[in-house]
């Protein structure tokens, strides 16, 4: 370690003014900034990867001097943490670091070989040295390979990564104690999760109902509507109830893809069950339908001559979707 330093010249770089030149410019290319102290008196610094302009850092730097630019780093981490120690009056070796992964891009990966040489350096270099890092706004596709991947990370590692996700179990008013499950359970449904099945629904249903040339009569189209909203509502229901009861998001993903699958199995939607008989045109010409929606009813024994027929269906699905969402409530209190 002493040769590594005296070959790269570690120790002085911290003075080296062509140095101190290139990290502002890289600044004003890839936020980062020192942000205050932990409760364990850890020197905080935060970084905005979506924010990062990779092409320009790689038109105006070579990997080399971008590698030393995070040796510059360090070590400015590193004093960060001696003048806290002496500020306490305690020895505090290590420092925590924020990673806003917010707007993420892809072109990231052109960073490979720097961040392999970064972590190298880390490792070998500055053992110990990083004591907690926080994830914040990750993409759905990083928390996904991160609950993959932790299972497989050593423990110690383990304890100092921290992904903060987006969700009412994680919610930094709900671990505060500033709101009751109650208010941010209701909050979720009436503003957020409503009002957005209300829209997707409303165009679908404009869209669907033109193509499929139904009947032009406002009372048939809002009942059309209302079907595809409570359909919708019990969907985001079971959705709820899947993602509390489990806490890894990949396996809830899994379930609820597995869960939706078996549903349209068993109603024919991808497997046509001979007992359904789904047959409503002609096999020699299917763009023309001689049977009527009500004789297909009829021929089906589904009852459709009252309203309490078109009703209940309805009825019967709210019923479920609120189930699910009192036993989300329940699984969350």
């Amino acid at each position: 370690m002493i040769q590594w330093r005296i070959d790269n010249h570690v120790d002085l770089i911290l003075e080296d003014q062509l140095m101190m030149l290139r990290m502002d410019i890289i600044r004003k290319m890839a936020p980062s900034a020192h942000h205050g102290y932990t409760k364990a008196g850890r020197p905080l610094f935060i970084e905005k990867f979506g924010l990062v302009q990779v092409d320009k850092l790689l038109n105006r730097f070579t990997s080399e001097e971008l590698i030393q630019c995070h040796i510059y780093w360090l070590e400015c981490c590193c004093q960060r943490a001696r003048e806290r120690s002496r500020q306490l009056g305690k020895h505090v070796e290590n420092f925590a670091t924020i990673y806003d992964l917010h707007a993420c891009k892809v072109e990231l990966t052109k960073f490979l070989y720097v961040f392999k040489q970064a972590v190298h350096i880390d490792d070998n270099y500055y053992p110990e040295r990083l004591g907690q890092i926080f994830l914040i706004n990750p993409p759905m596709i990083f928390s996904i390979l991160w609950d993959l991947a932790k299972y497989w990370l050593d423990p110690v590692t383990k304890t100092k990564i921290h992904v903060i996700k987006k969700g009412p179990e994680t919610s930094t008013e709900n671990a505060s104690g500033y709101y009751r499950t109650s208010r941010i359970f209701l909050a979720k449904i009436l503003c957020d999760l409503f009002p957005m099945r209300v829209i997707a629904s409303f165009i679908f249903a404009i869209f669907a109902y033109r193509l499929t040339d139904f009947q032009r009569s406002i009372n048939r189209f809002l009942i059309f509507f209302l079907t595809i909203f409570i359909n919708s509502i019990f969907g985001s229901a079971v959705c709820f109830f899947i993602s509390a009861c489990i806490p890894v998001f990949a396996v809830v993903l899994t379930a609820v893809i597995l869960c939706f699958i078996m549903m349209m199995a068993l109603s024919d939607f991808l497997v046509d069950l001979e007992n359904i008989n789904l047959t409503f045109c002609l096999s020699n010409n299917t763009h023309i339908c001689p049977m009527t929606g009500e004789k297909v009813l009829t021929e089906r024994n589904i009852p459709h001559n009252t309203n309490w027929d078109i009703w209940k269906n309805l009825l019967f699905i709210s019923i479920m979707a609120l189930v699910f969402f009192i036993m989300t409530y329940i699984r969350l209190l």
